[in-house]
């Protein structure tokens, strides 16, 4: 369970030019926790420095008296610092530095020298800064009011570089003195010795100190298939035809190129170390008292579960949800691996910077949001979700004031123009005041989960495999065709399936998990395969062990999944069919296709919809050996088993050939291994004891399915379904909400 002690919502205003009488209406909304940004003392940006601070906590206070907040402290240092350590600045494969426009309102220098976010230097010099910044808070009128601080750093604060990481204009980073130095400490603490390096790398004349950054080539795999990394990859079609030394098609060579894989995780752990350094200053400055969080939920940000799930001087972690498909109709999925941060009592915090039809136009257009019933059943989905998933969340109003518009803009057009405070609407405020006195009911009812069905994925592999892979399984298929199960699902990363309190479940579906190493597969062998639990192992399995002589192989998979398997390093579109068949896996949707995208997607960066959000392109390929398993589906390119089952003892092992399996497919294993449909009509639930949540995804009649008998009542309209309730048929519009107390 978690133990920070937050408000189910709170507020945050992109702009810290806000008008007093719009956070007057903001906490007549009943709504008492504001994210308010400010800078450190040396920054000095009008507006965001610190006597600006101490006037907008006072007039917050007039306007919401009790108010509390969490300063959301930006930590780039100045231009003289810049200029002061150019040791500390990233470089590019050229030499020279890399100068980017910040896209955040929060630091207004354009084309400046980027510092890097794993820099010992900035850390200590912006940690000092930091504990100036509380001494000078605690002496402030209002300072009591704040109870926390939040970390923000790189492009727009989240802890990233702002464009494709490791890539600007043809060249490569990060080939600062900073960053080798950070990665020569970090390989020492992973080996230990230089002969364990030189084992790992199979270099074996390398040691710690003559390491340089190893070349692009050593990350080919991670940027295969992908078309935003073509133009930069000269091995691309080397890749496809599998003569590229160091990509086994979609992943990283480990025999060739452990450097380039190392050089990846080094990179995300420092800027998670980053984040805990400056967590640890907040900690003993306050005397534990003070909260701390920062940006960070990407599974690719490998340091989430590694570094900041453990540290004591995290409390909570935050990010905004996918961005594929915002609209009514379709979810705004979470990220990260949540029900881990439970584990580890941290709290995750949704950025719901939901759009509404008071945002400039061309918000609008790209979120389809045009009406006040889209922005208030976007608004109800989100709280939903949030309340019954056990998530904080805040309402982000990112509307810029035309005096500042030139700071934000998107494809050149202004995101001030046309339009105001996108919650700033008596409907809006109306809603979020119902939504809080929800909240505050809620928390004397049980909201613990009821899910059997978890999810494990893993932070390395992320690395490890093509950024591909990451687009279909995270931005694709979590969104829109797991979220359509119709059941509650949990969310893990695989390094917790040893923890103890991590409860049973009946259905596991991997969705990553391409390294791992020996203990990692005891671990897994441990929880998964007893209690008569059915695996759903997604493409490729702990292909890769890295204690293993032979670290890359079918053997690798036919190990974890129980089912033989071999490896063939060709180059695929992974479409499969199912084939007729009387198991109940499959009963009832044979007619479908699977392993690409059956759903058109809304990208709400240009606004276009379209039926190919990414290369459907997959290498290697794994199939099993038809004779110790049941076939169920088959790939169409080539007939090979593309879908198939093999029952032990205590558990059924299913392979799935490919990243993207349908939801009536997920739907039909989930029932199978006797879990608890509540859906089954593809409209996305959220649920826990006491709440239910949904939201339609088509027009048309509404089976729910409850999980034990209960009196339902529809908490926006107030209306009483009965007591001793087990199932319940409501009519719904494409994009309406219903939230449901039993």
């Amino acid at each position: 369970m978690k133990t920070v002690d937050l408000p189910l919502m709170g507020f945050t205003p992109l702009s810290e030019d806000i008008n007093t009488d719009y956070l007057k209406r903001i906490g007549e909304a009943d709504i008492r926790l504001f994210y308010l940004v400010c800078d450190l003392p040396w920054l000095k940006q009008p507006g965001l420095d610190v006597e600006s601070l101490d006037r907008r906590l006072g007039e917050l206070q007039s306007a919401v008296p009790g108010a509390q907040v969490i300063l959301r402290v930006n930590l780039h240092p100045p231009l003289s610092w810049l200029e002061n350590n150019p040791d500390e600045l990233v470089r590019l494969s050229n030499g020279e530095f890399l100068k980017l426009k910040f896209i955040s309102c929060y630091y207004r220098e354009k084309n400046v020298p980027f510092y890097s976010l794993v820099s010992e230097k900035w850390r200590q010099d912006a940690g000092e800064e930091l504990e100036k910044l509380m001494k000078l808070v605690s002496k402030m009128p209002n300072g009591g009011s704040v109870i926390g601080y939040f970390f923000a750093a790189g492009s727009t604060g989240e802890w990233g570089y702002g464009i494709a990481d490791g890539f600007h204009g043809g060249e490569t980073f990060d080939y600062s003195i900073a960053f080798r130095k950070h990665f020569i400490n970090w390989l020492k603490r992973k080996y230990i010795s230089s002969d364990k390096l030189r084992q790992a790398w199979r270099m074996p004349d390398i040691d710690f100190e003559s390491i340089s950054i190893p070349p692009l080539e050593t990350r080919s795999g991670h940027y295969a298939f992908n078309r935003n990394y073509e133009n930069f990859l000269s091995n691309d079609d080397e890749i496809k035809k599998g003569k590229c030394p160091y990509a086994i098609g979609g992943f990283i060579n480990p025999d060739t190129a452990m450097p380039g894989f190392d050089f990846l995780l080094a990179w995300q752990e420092g800027i998670a170390e980053s984040i805990e350094y400056f967590g640890k200053i907040v900690k003993k400055h306050s005397d534990g008292k003070m909260l701390t969080g920062a940006f960070h939920g990407e599974i690719y940000q490998a340091g989430n579960r590694k570094v900041l799930l453990p540290s004591s001087a995290i409390d909570f972690l935050a990010s905004p949800g996918n961005y594929w498909n915002r609209c009514p109709g379709e979810i705004t999925s979470v990220r990260p691996a949540v029900n881990s941060y439970f584990l580890h009592n941290k709290a995750f915090i949704m950025e719901d910077d939901t759009r509404t039809h008071l945002a400039a136009p061309d918000i609008r257009e790209r979120f389809k949001t045009m009406s006040l019933e889209d922005s208030l059943t976007q608004l109800k989905r989100d709280f939903g979700r949030n309340l019954c998933e056990g998530l904080h969340g805040w309402w982000f109003d990112m509307f810029i004031p035309a005096r500042l518009s030139e700071l934000s803009s998107h494809s050149g057009k202004s995101l001030a123009s046309g339009g105001r405070w996108w919650y700033d609407d008596p409907d809006i405020l109306g809603l979020f005041k119902k939504q809080q006195s929800i909240a505050r009911n809620a928390i004397l009812h049980d909201r613990s989960g009821i899910s059997s069905v978890a999810v494990i994925m893993d932070e390395g592999s992320a690395l490890f495999s093509s950024i591909n892979y990451y687009e279909k399984i995270f931005y694709y298929w979590r969104g829109s065709e797991l979220a359509r199960l119709g059941a509650p699902i949990d969310f893990y990363y695989q390094d917790d399936l040893g923890n103890p309190d991590m409860p049973d479940y009946k259905l596991y579906i991997f969705i990553n998990t391409f390294v791992l190493n020996s203990q990692d597969r005891e671990r897994i062998s441990r929880k998964v395969k007893r209690g008569n639990c059915t695996v759903l192992w997604l493409y490729a399995p702990g292909v890769c062990n890295p204690d293993a002589d032979k670290r890359f192989s079918a053997e690798n998979i036919s190990e974890l999944t129980g089912i033989k398997m071999r490896l063939e390093n060709s180059l695929i579109d992974p479409v499969f069919y199912l084939i007729d068949s009387k198991n109940p896996i499959v009963n009832g949707t044979a007619a479908k296709l699977h392993g690409c995208p059956n759903r058109p997607v809304l990208i709400t960066s240009s606004g276009n919809i379209t039926d190919k959000p990414f290369a459907n392109e997959q290498m290697p390929n794994f199939y099993p050996d038809e004779k110790n398993c049941e076939i169920l589906g088959r790939f169409k390119t080539n007939n090979e088993a593309a879908l198939v089952c093999r029952d032990f003892p205590q558990w059924r092992s299913i392979y799935c050939g490919t990243l993207l399996a349908g939801s009536e497919l997920l739907r039909s294993i989930a029932r199978s291994a006797k879990c608890h449909i509540v859906c089954d009509s593809d409209d996305f639930i959220f649920i826990n004891k006491s709440f239910l949540t949904v939201h339609a995804a088509s027009d048309g009649l509404k089976k729910f399915s409850f999980p034990f008998p209960c009196h339902p009542r529809e908490l926006y309209s107030g209306r009483d379904f009965g007591t001793n309730v087990s199932s319940l048929e409501l009519e719904m519009k494409r994009g309406e909400t219903k939230m449901f107390q039993f």
